[in-house]
């Protein structure tokens, strides 16, 4: 029986272990703004004196798979400024 119960404790803690190493999305929007407006979208480019270091093939991927959704799932449009 004592047995049991540390096995039982063990499951437990090691799950709430797990559940500690969760991270959580938090997102902000404007309820005001009527998506169902829009059809298009498009990028725009980085300031010349932004100070953040540049990774170009991960801000392709994430545009590329943003892309990817917004005209799939919102059926937007991609234009060029």
């Amino acid at each position: 029986m004592k047995n049991k119960w540390r096995v039982a404790s063990s499951v437990l803690l090691f799950s709430f272990f797990l559940t500690s190493c969760i991270t959580t999305a938090h997102i902000e929007k404007d309820d005001t703004v009527d998506f169902a407006k829009y059809k298009t979208f498009a990028w725009i480019s980085k300031a010349k004196n932004d100070s953040l270091p540049s990774n170009d093939l991960v801000e392709s991927k994430v545009k590329e798979i943003v892309n990817i959704e917004l005209e799939k799932n919102a059926t937007w449009k991609q234009v060029s400024t």
